[in-house]
């Protein structure tokens, strides 16, 4: 992923959550998937997308040899903006954790990757972990932009140059199978170790990536993804990444998703196979959600639970679970996925206030799930102070994130006849009280004062 401070190419808006507009222009609802009002879409495309739609919600693995320096090594660490160099730092560089930071190649080959030995790796756990929060599918880096391999595939570099001794890669994909979790790789087009595309270049800043021998490079890309493809059955997703280097072309990705499909028709590809938010399926801007959504599109925001995608043990600077379930509902309010990031430490367990948060996020989603799972962007064009909206059919859902200081939430109306509202906390399903107002309705929120997390009604017509 990119390094902190980084031009975010695909970035639509930064605008906060706080001042961010509520949803998309109205969308036809077709039922299950807010994408899905697209006429130009073929019909394969719908329906290999269809689980996705539906799904909402995934998790990213960030997790290799990146997280055995945690941004700190001889006197250069990681201050939470910049690298400080100490008097060590010395040259021939190898960029590590996202460029971020720079280790000597020596020290990078000889220490951090002989010396990566996952001993408490327990990818059971992890899907289990992902699936009690709600998630319907997981995302492990199998290749980041350092060029190495976490499984042991073709000669080269890979786990086996480790102490590990096993397959992460099979070990994950077994997991994911075994809880009925949607199996996605993500793949780095970049590489900083292979010559073929490096060259006798140093990459000393994220942006840093060539492609200086194609002819050689572009194909052994291609062997390690039909090696992946090939070797662990199927896969459900590819997620690229690092497709913004000039030497990535429209006709090396265009070659290279032909390749892919013809190896497994129904897999979903992100955009950035290619060099736009309209390649691939589907559209991915990085921690930030846009403002009114990605109308007639699929797309997916990825989201650091704190400031780093790799483990960084001295990265405190984490989100709330309540921040992360706002982030949740507010991509899908806007017909878009969320696709939250852990970062494994180098044993291989999730941070603690990781594991604190995915459990809060999973006691929310095991009462509030219905108005994520499926769920169409908000009719509502504008934006409300006090949360968010997502419909399924004539049902409405509203988030609500604050509760007004009179205990309730103004609605337009748009012509609706309401059957019946309830908060989904509600296991009896008490009706809320509700009145039509200056062209709009008001609806009683109850009140919970035990917690601060979003409250669901729904809203039956």
């Amino acid at each position: 992923m990119r390094e902190i401070g980084a031009v975010i190419v695909y970035m639509i808006s930064l605008v906060s959550l706080a001042t961010r507009s509520q949803g998309a222009e109205p969308v036809s609802d077709l039922g299950y998937a807010p994408g899905d009002n697209l006429v130009h879409v073929d019909d394969p495309k719908r329906a290999r997308m269809k689980w996705w739609a539906d799904a909402r919600f995934g998790m990213f693995i960030h997790w290799g040899p990146d997280a055995v320096p945690s941004l700190q090594w001889k006197g250069v660490y990681w201050n939470g903006h910049v690298p400080q160099l100490g008097e060590r730092h010395q040259i021939p560089l190898y960029p590590a954790h996202e460029s971020i930071l720079n280790i000597p190649r020596t020290d990078w080959e000889d220490d951090v990757i002989v010396n990566f030995n996952p001993t408490a790796y327990d990818p059971e756990a992890w899907v289990k972990m992902a699936k009690e929060a709600g998630m319907k599918y997981v995302v492990l880096t199998t290749k980041h932009h350092n060029g190495f391999l976490m499984w042991p595939g073709l000669a080269g570099y890979d786990i086996r140059e480790t102490q590990f001794g096993g397959d992460p890669v099979a070990m994950f994909v077994e997991a994911c199978r075994k809880h009925g979790m949607k199996i996605g790789f993500y793949y780095s087009q970049l590489d900083w170790h292979d010559p073929d595309a490096i060259g006798n270049h140093v990459a000393r800043t994220f942006p840093d990536g060539w492609i200086v021998n194609p002819e050689k490079f572009i194909p052994r890309v291609k062997s390690q993804i039909k090696d992946l493809l090939t070797r662990y059955g199927k896969i459900d997703l590819l997620w690229f990444d690092g497709q913004w280097i000039d030497d990535w072309t429209m006709d090396m990705a265009n070659d290279l998703e032909a390749f892919i499909r013809n190896l497994q028709p129904h897999i979903i590809i992100n955009n950035r196979i290619g060099k736009s938010e309209v390649d691939g399926d589907y559209f991915t801007p990085e921690q930030t959600i846009p403002a009114t959504g990605v109308p007639d599109a699929y797309w997916e925001t990825c989201m650091t639970m704190n400031d780093t995608w790799f483990y960084v043990k001295q990265d405190n600077n984490w989100k709330t679970a309540k921040v992360l379930i706002q982030q949740l509902v507010d991509a899908a309010s806007k017909g878009g996925n969320y696709l939250l990031n852990v970062g494994p430490d180098p044993l291989g367990r999730f941070p603690a206030a990781s594991i604190a948060r995915l459990d809060t996020i999973g006691k929310w989603m095991s009462i509030n799930s219905e108005g994520i799972y499926g769920a169409a962007a908000s009719p509502f064009p504008q934006s409300f102070d006090w949360g968010r909206v997502t419909k399924k059919g004539s049902i409405l859902y509203l988030h609500v994130f604050t509760r007004p200081i009179d205990g309730n939430v103004w609605l337009p109306d748009i012509g609706y006849t309401i059957k019946h509202v309830h908060a989904l906390s509600d296991r009896k399903k008490r009706g809320l009280a509700y009145t039509r107002v200056d062209n709009g309705i008001r609806i009683e929120v109850p009140d919970h004062p035990d917690t601060h997390l979003p409250i669901v009604i729904k809203i039956t017509s």
